[in-house]
């Protein structure tokens, strides 16, 4: 009797002084507004996520050299795995070494210090059990403030700038649509999580050429605070697609979100008489 109860104590004194352990994350992570599906892990308060899976969802490639990473833009092409207990990352001109766990062979980061490597913003409501991953860096409040032209021009009628690019009020083939896009409280702060939806379609019953499009998100005053192009190419009659876009706000002002196209424009052929 006595040498269990000695060995119950012992049991318990192991389990009170054991340092504490990697464990299974509550936490929800979304990188870019996309829910990250692979398990993380809670160390020490902190959140870790497996290096290669967070690194693709962040839209990064990579290179590797011995106990070097340099990070690259996503390649078409398999990436090799990352091997190393002990890694630094270059991206940027910036060099950063982010903490880095083993865990059953999978190489597992510390998500907020590869964020911030990465120039990324990281935030963890530990109330909703919601984390959040976006890159690149937003501007900050402030940093939009001084960059803001001091004029801000009345409102139109017309109100701001519609989806249509110069080249559609000559009748563009490409007919551009951006669905109301709705907005999440980023871990109960100001900022603001865009998420529209465009529908770009070729109208007409031609092949247009080289089409590109670009999302703008501009102030009041026209400045665009932030923009983003997809190269399309060629567009098939009648061709349709779809694109999901995210940005965060964190200017605290009002937004006018819109698209503009570009295509290559037919040459007329002289009319042979």
């Amino acid at each position: 009797m006595k040498k269990l109860v000695i060995l119950a104590l012992m049991a318990s004194l192991l389990m009170v002084y054991c340092p504490r352990a990697a464990h299974a994350s509550k936490v929800t992570l979304f990188v870019h507004n996309r829910e990250f599906t692979d398990p993380t892990l809670f160390v020490k308060d902190v959140l870790y996520a497996p290096l290669e899976s967070l690194l693709k969802a962040m839209r990064c490639g990579w290179t590797q050299t011995g106990d070097k990473v340099e990070i690259t833009p996503v390649a078409a092409s398999p990436l090799p795995p990352l091997t190393g207990e002990k890694l630094t990352f270059s991206s940027h001109g910036k060099t950063f070494t982010p903490t880095l766990i083993n865990k059953g062979g999978v190489l597992y980061v510390s998500v907020p210090e590869m964020a911030e490597g990465l120039q990324a913003r990281f935030d963890l409501n530990k109330e909703t059990g919601i984390a959040d991953v976006i890159r690149p860096r937003i501007l900050t409040a402030e940093e939009i403030r001084q960059e803001q032209k001091p004029a801000v021009p009345a409102k139109s009628d017309a109100g701001p700038p519609g989806p249509q690019s110069p080249g559609q009020e000559d009748k563009s083939p490409i007919v551009l649509k951006v669905d109301s896009y709705p907005e999440r409280d980023m871990s109960g702060s100001s900022l603001t999580y865009f998420r529209p939806r465009a529908t770009i379609k070729n109208t007409s019953k031609e092949t247009v050429k080289k089409v590109s499009v670009t999302l703008h998100y501009q102030d009041l005053s026209g400045k665009d605070l932030n923009s983003e192009t997809k190269t399309i190419g060629d567009m098939a009659a009648g061709q349709e697609l779809t694109y999901d876009y995210y940005w965060v706000n964190s200017s605290g002002i009002e937004i006018a979100v819109f698209m503009t196209e570009e295509h290559e424009v037919p040459k007329k052929e002289e009319t042979k008489k």
